[in-house]
């Protein structure tokens, strides 16, 4: 067994997968929270979409898939993560923390282009509107803003998963 089993094996946790509505699989991975990913064996089955589970119930909506060799022979499967949210439920209410996400896609925005900057801060807002004010999302709510969100395909990502997180 090399280094990166051994590593694996000793510092994983046990991560349920959600794909669409099914939990599909559980799998051993170790979380990367200053990388802003998982750490997986490579034969996995976790696609981009896909909802990972911890055992304290935190969910993580993946954005990318990438293989990267690990050690000799071996490789890693890094699953990046687009939003982290926690979600605390009570009987009447459930709310969603993901200050994280807002920032990030803040500085994401500052390095788009200068023409888009305000339009996608202006969508942004609207995130935070979702996220902070349990407002609820409407089907035309981001339709004024299709030019800049077809421009800017990692905005199209963030609202998925505020979305996702807002009915999970």
């Amino acid at each position: 067994m090399g280094n990166f089993d051994s590593i694996m094996k000793e510092n994983g946790e046990i991560i349920s997968v959600k794909r669409g509505e099914t939990m599909t699989s559980e799998v051993v991975a170790i979380y990367q929270r200053d990388e802003k990913r998982f750490v997986l064996f490579p034969n996995e089955d976790i696609r981009k979409r896909d909802v990972l589970i911890n055992a304290a119930g935190e969910r993580f909506f993946v954005s990318t898939v990438e293989v990267h060799e690990a050690e000799q022979g071996s490789a890693a499967l890094y699953v990046y993560i687009v939003a982290e949210a926690e979600r605390r439920a009570s009987p009447q209410s459930a709310t969603i923390s993901a200050s994280v996400c807002v920032d990030e896609m803040r500085d994401k925005a500052k390095s788009s282009n200068p023409a888009d900057i305000d339009e996608l801060n202006q969508v942004i807002d609207l995130i935070e509107e979702l996220l902070e004010v349990d407002k609820e999302p409407t089907r035309d709510m981001f339709s004024q803003f299709s030019d800049v969100i077809q421009r800017n395909p990692w905005i199209r990502e963030s609202i998925a998963s505020v979305l996702l997180s807002w009915v999970l």
